[in-house]
């Protein structure tokens, strides 16, 4: 008979039960769910289970495993995630698991075939979103199916001929000098505190939560050092970072006029404090975002690029200076050398001084040449008039 749901009083019950034959003994026993997908499959496992044994084979199926939402391998999978990562990343992954519930979270993960991947690839393709977060939702998927199944089989594995989407290298760019200087000219003349988050960004190559979140305690003026934060990367967090000497300026002159604002300024008050109502501020708080100043400042300058490309900015002009990649790294708070080669963009004219500087070389060459060519056709050779 397969799967039915009992009546009570001429009222069906809701769970779904599974009722077969086998071997001439019949089977009755209840699904313990209400999804009707959900009771085929187990149905199905339990028939299974059944011929093992049967045959005298180990019942090596795990049928808590197969019959297994997404949305509750989903789910598993984020309350283990959290036990182990911070409150920043646990918001990104739950970004993400939100669309795999919308779009396949009533699918049992036994039938995540690799057609059914690609269709939801496509799917959210054709939502519009970029192929790097289609590929880290997939990746969230596969990592949610291994945590279902308890063992550590990766995406390669579960599906090998579903291929990642090619993701773009060049979304970040760094801003030319002429950019930089109208940013800067634009930033000075717009109301609130872009001006002196400009000037941090483009010096320090801090990330924006970074420097949004500094507090006075973190700057030391004295010793011209910036100690960042919590920040987005283990190596990140509580970096140091040097205070060159127009920075230096800059924080100073952003203290003074905290103080003319709000008084002497304490050690855990923030350096872009919250404005509670105008003028009133709480330095306690500091403020999520700057993206009203940023955009009129932005505009103002006639530039068309985000705020993090001051990031990229700042790190590509320190390897146009010649920085060693490990101290760029290090005031950078990267941990590989690949992310590194994604945020450093040489500009056009570091380019072309390192091509020039190959033409100086090969026309050296040639002449080194031509003279040795002229000293070896001086000498006579053996058996030759002279």
């Amino acid at each position: 008979m397969g799967i039915y749901q009992p009546t009570v009083r001429g009222e069906k019950t809701g769970v779904w039960w599974m009722r077969f034959r086998i071997a001439g003994r019949q089977i009755r026993e209840s699904t313990g769910t209400t999804r009707k997908t959900v009771a085929v499959e187990a149905e199905r496992v339990r028939r299974l289970e059944l011929e093992r044994a049967l045959n005298g084979l180990a019942t090596v199926e795990n049928r808590a495993a197969r019959i297994v939402t997404v949305k509750e391998a989903l789910d598993s999978y984020l309350e283990a995630y959290k036990m182990s990562h911070r409150e920043k990343s646990i918001k990104y992954v739950d970004g993400r698991l939100v669309h795999l519930h919308r779009l396949i979270g009533d699918r049992l993960i036994s039938d995540l075939t690799e057609e059914a991947i690609r269709r939801y690839m496509k799917a959210r393709r054709g939502e519009g979103v970029s192929n790097r977060t289609v590929n880290m939702e997939v990746q969230n998927l596969s990592q949610a199916v291994a945590h279902a199944r308890k063992n550590r089989l990766t995406w390669r594995q579960l599906w090998p001929n579903v291929r990642p989407l090619e993701e773009r290298s060049d979304v970040g760019r760094a801003i030319s000098r002429d950019e930089e200087r109208a940013i800067l000219d634009a930033s000075s003349k717009v109301r609130g505190l872009i001006g002196p988050f400009v000037r941090i960004a483009l010096a320090t190559g801090m990330r924006r939560g970074e420097i949004l979140g500094l507090t006075w305690a973190q700057v030391d003026l004295e010793a011209r050092v910036l100690t960042v934060g919590t920040a987005k990367t283990k190596a990140g967090t509580g970096r140091r970072v040097p205070i060159n000497a127009n920075l230096l300026e800059v924080l100073k002159m952003h203290r003074e006029a905290s103080e003319k604002k709000m008084g002497p300024v304490q050690p855990d008050w923030h350096l872009f404090p919250f404005k509670a109502s105008p003028p009133h501020y709480d330095a306690t708080k500091g403020i999520t975002t700057i993206t009203t100043g940023w955009e009129a400042a932005r505009k103002l300058a006639k530039v068309q690029c985000r705020l993090h490309d001051l990031r990229h900015t700042a790190i590509s002009r320190m390897c146009e200076g010649g920085v060693p990649d490990r101290i760029v790294m290090a005031l950078a708070g990267h941990v590989s050398r690949a992310m590194l080669a994604r945020y450093s963009h040489m500009s056009m004219d570091a380019m072309r001084d390192a091509v020039e500087k190959l033409s100086g070389v090969e026309e050296k060459r040639v002449s080194k040449q031509i003279d040795q060519q002229a000293s070896l056709d001086a000498i006579p050779v053996l058996g030759r008039a002279c």
